[in-house]
């Protein structure tokens, strides 16, 4: 019987093993770096699917059926201790999924200090998975904050002409939010004496109540704290101002990563969420409105972009802006949707950059107007890049589509005007990201450097893009194995104990219900041979 308890700490640190065992290989063997950590990813995404096939909610811990505890820090009451429920499942999923493609972008672009970039490039991925994991909330910053570290370098060694300020800006917007946090970590200590996460779930809410007339002041301050830092690495509009450089000037596999970075969205689930819920249901008005303005404002902007990894970075930004719509509607099937999207829009947009880079890699140019008339010299690419696009605009059959019709489907039933305004960012990803491949493929192919390019290659076709579009597919048209997973702890976080009390207006829209009293299930059918599936989406009414 697999032990799923030393299972996840086995994918957790095993990428950051693997590392530091290519930092003592011979300088000059930049390939043998760039296959060990290739064959390591694989390998890691060999232990997550297995992780992801056994799990099962049946635990004598429901909330987190997969749970580690140990000492660390034994005088701070700081611990090791990390869990898996289906969302956190999911997302890692998710990250041991798209690091193979990060590491296979990388064994071409990158030729020089290959031990020190596959070194950070592993460590990265250490720290993406740990605060997906993490429960004690010192754990859980360590690692939010080690992710800085691997991808400044990254981008600001092996990253375009204007790294530099990229980097910074990235550094300085991060850090000022990732501070905020920690006053918030701290403060939540000091009131109910714990950084153990179920600990201040459930001790929270008396804390609060011993405070009196402040309480409601103090619940917000900290869910502003630990908002602050999701709503910069999400992005949320206006605080996403440092993505479009970090994107362009960043190697391709670092624009990948950056798309994977989904902590931010994360934290709002597992934290913002369940641990302030009266202070969330009097800011979600106000994030709605932040979320739809993104939505418009970036898709606005991508349609003016003349670059074609600036236009996929406010693409990412107008995405995004949805899926925040979709968990602040606070509804069931809303969040289902928003998990569901966060990995759909890592597999779909870390496509768009790859075939953005072989682009690159031939004509040496991200500039749409260098182009024109591609599809009659790379036809292969021009059929890929096109189903990837359609994947973008949620075509219905690719993933796109299913977690945007969810998440609109929850937006809906609790703020009907900004899910209607939300539902045009379809129009606008049409608009733009058409616009984009009618420039590049359609045309004349008059230009010498156009004739000259070649089509993908046998490895290009079968071991970077066609296992994506397959998963692009796959969960547009089976998405159930995923929902299955995420449902039942999105009801979890949804039906808290210390139900909220506040009942905020709603700026004229529809109110939010004051407690989850009741549930409405969506039952997703799926008929096999002889086998009837139900997966039930869980939404909440008054």
């Amino acid at each position: 019987m697999i032990n799923n308890e030393l299972l996840l700490s086995v994918v957790l640190f095993l990428p950051l093993m693997l590392g530091i065992v290519i930092l003592f290989l011979p300088e000059n063997n930049s390939r043998a770096h760039g296959m060990l950590a290739l064959a390591g990813s694989l390998i890691i995404l060999a232990l997550s699917l297995v992780l992801f096939s056994t799990f099962s909610a049946a635990s004598t811990d429901p909330k987190f059926p997969v749970f580690v505890k140990l000492p660390w820090i034994a005088p701070l009451n700081i611990n090791y201790e990390v869990g898996l429920d289906g969302i956190s499942l999911v997302m890692v999923l998710m990250t041991t999924i798209i690091f193979p493609f990060i590491v296979a972008a990388s064994l071409g672009p990158i030729k020089e200090r290959t031990k020190a970039y596959y070194f950070l490039l592993l460590t990265m991925e250490s720290a993406i998975l740990g605060t997906f994991v993490s429960l004690d909330l010192i754990l859980f910053y360590i690692f939010y904050e080690a992710m800085l570290i691997p991808l400044y370098f990254i981008i600001g060694i092996w990253g375009g002409p204007k790294r530099v300020a990229a980097t910074l800006k990235f550094f300085l917007y991060t850090m000022v939010g990732s501070m905020l946090m920690l006053v918030s970590i701290l403060s939540l200590y000091l009131m109910v004496h714990s950084f153990d996460f179920r600990v201040i779930q459930t001790s929270l809410p008396a804390a609060l109540t011993a405070l009196g007339g402040h309480a409601q002041v103090a619940e917000m301050l900290l869910f502003l704290g630990f908002f602050a830092a999701f709503a910069v690495k999400a992005p949320v509009f206006p605080f996403h101002t440092w993505v479009p450089d970090a994107y362009v000037e960043a190697p391709v596999a670092g624009s990948i990563i950056l798309v994977a970075l989904k902590m931010g969205l994360y934290g709002f689930i597992r934290f913002n969420l369940p641990l302030f819920p009266n202070a969330t249901h009097e800011a979600a008005p106000i994030i709605e409105i932040l979320g739809v303005t993104g939505v418009i404002y970036a898709a606005f902007i991508a349609c003016m972009q003349t670059d074609i990894k600036r236009l996929i970075a406010y693409s990412s930004i107008s995405h995004i802006g949805v899926i925040v719509v979709a968990i602040f509607s606070l509804t069931g099937v809303g969040i289902d949707g928003a998990v569901l999207q966060m990995f759909s829009h890592t597999i779909t947009t870390g496509a768009l950059f790859l075939l953005g880079g072989f682009l690159f890699a031939r004509r040496g140019t991200y500039d749409i107007n260098a182009y024109g008339g591609v599809m009659k010299v790379m036809p292969v690419f021009s059929t890929v890049l096109l189903i990837a696009v359609l994947s973008s605009v949620a075509m219905p059959g690719t993933s796109g589509f299913s977690g945007e019709f969810l998440m609109l489907i929850g937006a809906f039933q609790t703020y009907p005007l900004i899910a209607a305004i939300a539902t045009t960012a379809a129009i606008w990803s049409a608009v733009y990201m058409l616009w984009m491949y009618q420039r590049v493929m359609h045309g004349i192919a008059d230009k010498p450097e156009i004739l000259a390019l070649t089509d993908l290659t046998g490895t290009e076709r079968w071991a970077y893009i066609a296992p994506l579009i397959a998963l692009m597919i796959l969960v547009g048209v089976y998405p159930t194995p995923l929902i299955e997973k995420i449902t039942d702890p999105v009801g979890h976080i949804l039906n808290m104990d210390h139900a909220p009390t506040i009942k905020p207006a709603g700026f004229g829209l529809a109110e939010i219900p004051s407690a989850p009293t009741a549930h409405v299930r969506m039952l997703a059918q799926v008929q096999q041979p002889g086998v009837v599936k139900t997966a039930s989406v869980y939404g909440m009414t008054r």
